[in-house]
């Protein structure tokens, strides 16, 4: 399941009060949670063929931006929304390896609770897997993640 979470922009462009509802993909982790920030004003814009280069983007990019729906296999530890964007990576980041981890024990019969040892070792799994970044072609020809995930 991808997870998606839709944003809101309220601003004022000439004498009309545009609202815009945007569905955004989240990634599991966001890497550099700046240069997606950046991106997302670009990622609205194009969806509402709002051109870039235009006083109504400058108005759409200095507007506050909030969450008002999020799907995920974790959305129940995420708070009560509409929330700001800001407040939403910043738990989306702390929340979410922790809760994606249980998940993925959970789905594997795993009891984290009784056996800690369990769960240092899916996150350690976790850290090395976004730590080397495998691309496709490395992941399907690697033998060790071939017995891991048959």
């Amino acid at each position: 399941m991808q997870s998606k979470m839709t944003v809101r922009l309220v601003f004022d462009f000439k004498g009309k009060t545009h609202r815009l509802d945007t569905e955004i993909n989240l990634p599991v982790y966001i890497n550099d949670v700046d240069e997606f920030m950046f991106s997302l004003p670009r990622q609205i814009a194009k969806q509402h063929q709002i051109p870039i280069h235009s006083y109504e983007f400058e108005m759409l990019e200095s507007a506050e931006i909030d969450v008002v729906n999020f799907t995920s296999r974790i959305e129940s530890v995420m708070p009560k929304l509409p929330i700001s964007l800001d407040n939403f990576i910043d738990l989306y980041q702390s929340k979410g390896q922790e809760a994606y981890l249980e998940k993925i024990a959970e789905a594997y019969g795993l009891d984290i609770g009784t056996n800690p040892r369990i769960a240092k070792a899916l996150k350690a799994a976790y850290v090395l897997g976004k730590d080397s970044k495998l691309t496709d072609s490395q992941s399907q020809t690697s033998t060790w993640l071939q017995r891991g995930f048959s």
